[in-house]
């Protein structure tokens, strides 16, 4: 973004400047979010759910395994804060439109 931000010349006045230098970020930021591994909650929802539905399978046939019980409680947890994400996501986003 620095860069983005000093290669950026500008003319008129510094407001003008301002403005149009922080559009130009505005838009390098954009891209820099598209184009690394920022996934959607959603994807990482379901995966965690294919995992948990997978722990769970196991647990029906050995019920005393508690490196399994371990497990599942670690992708609730994890399934709950992606499910937080998502919903603060989607809330924000009703927000801006």
């Amino acid at each position: 973004m620095l860069k983005i931000w000093s290669e950026e010349n500008f003319t008129g006045f510094p407001l003008y400047r301002l403005v149009r230098k922080l559009k130009a970020v505005k838009k390098g930021l954009k891209l820099w979010i598209s184009t690394n591994h920022f996934d959607s909650p959603k994807k990482h929802i379901d995966n965690i759910k294919l995992k948990l539905d997978s722990v769970q399978q196991q647990l029906d046939t050995i019920l005393l395994d508690t490196d399994m019980h371990i497990e599942e409680s670690n992708l609730t947890a994890q399934l709950e804060h992606w499910l937080a994400l998502e919903e603060s996501s989607l809330r924000q986003k009703g927000r801006d439109n």
